[in-house]
Order: structure tokens, then sequence, then C-alpha cells
């Protein structure tokens, strides 16, 4: 059996499968979720009014310890509209990121060979070019064009050739996927 009321704001019909969850919900007058959402749209605040509310003495749940900040989660768009797009946030990140402070950092030398570290300069310059100026650079993707060095990455490393002029956008074209494929590491 479903038991039925209507919101108070909207006048939608609202179903609760249990008559103790009609008479809650009667009892502290609530409202529709469409209304309980628009409400949020309509005050962007809320969330730091909610947290503001939930802080200190005033928090219900002893649980929880005292914070003299409110959450990054509980401020949610605020922050990440305020302090996370500010440059200065960025270029401080940039610097706290570079090198061994990166959690993705990995010693070169030690676990690579040379022939993987050439390959690394190799695609890390390639990837500084300006690859949209190749012809069919629009029509890249995985069985469509590939990028292709037409003196080949072995044969710069074979020959002691720079990896700055194996990555030079002049060595550099946009290769039908199969062709790219049989060439593998012979040169045009």
């Amino acid at each position: 059996m479903k038991y039925t009321r209507n919101c108070p704001e909207c006048d939608r019909e609202l179903e609760y499968v249990t008559i103790s969850g009609l008479h809650f919900a009667k009892k502290r007058n609530s409202i529709c979720n469409f209304c309980s959402q628009k409400e949020i749209h309509n005050r962007p605040n809320i969330r730091i009014e909610q947290a503001k509310r939930m802080m200190g003495n005033n928090n219900p749940n002893k649980r929880l310890k005292l914070r003299s900040k409110i959450s990054k989660r509980m401020v949610g768009n605020q922050y990440a509209r305020g302090i996370l797009r500010s440059d200065e946030f960025k270029e401080n990140t940039r610097k706290r990121m570079l090198g061994k402070n990166n959690p993705h950092w990995r010693s070169r030398g030690k676990e690579y060979t040379k022939w993987q570290e050439y390959v690394l300069d190799v695609r890390r310059i390639t990837n500084q070019q300006p690859l949209h100026l190749l012809e069919n650079f629009d029509r890249r993707g995985r069985y469509k064009f590939h990028l292709d060095h037409k003196k080949s990455i072995r044969y710069g490393f074979d020959n002691g050739i720079e990896a700055r002029k194996i990555a030079n956008i002049r060595n550099l074209q946009m290769l039908w996927w199969k062709d790219n494929i049989r060439k593998q590491d012979n040169c045009i």
C-alpha cells in the first residue's frame, strides 16, 4: 500500500511506502526533491551555511572533533572557483610538483636504459611541437592517422642523432595507421 501527500510548495504528489514515513514528512513539513534542489541552486551558499551551523558546540554529533575551518568538500564550487583558479595558486602548485616532488617522478639513469631515456626525450619534445599544423592532424585516431617520425626514433638512436632533431616538426608527418605499423623502425 502506498501513502500519498502533496508537496507544500509545488503541490506535486509524493508517495511514501510506510505510514510512519508519511507522518514523519508531515511533521517536518518536508518538500519534494525538485523543490529542495531548486532551493540549493537559488542559494549557492547554503552548504557553507549548513557547515557553519554544524561547527563547534552546535554540532549535534559529538563524535566529530571541532574544526576551525570549513572542509573543502563542504565549500564545493566556492572553493574551486576562488582559490583553485587563481594564478598564484597554479604557480605555487607547479613549483611544488617539479622534479622529485611530483608523485609520478621516476628517477632517470638507474631505472632507464639509454634507449628508454632517448625515447622519452623524443616523445616529450615531439609533444611540444605545433602538431596541429600537420596535414590530417584533425583525423588522428587509433584506426585513422598516426603521428609518424620520418626518420624513426630507432634510426636516430642508432646513428647518434640528437633527440630534438628527430622530434622536430620537419621530421613529423601524419601517416595512415596501417602504413605506420608496417613501416615500424624503417625510414622513408
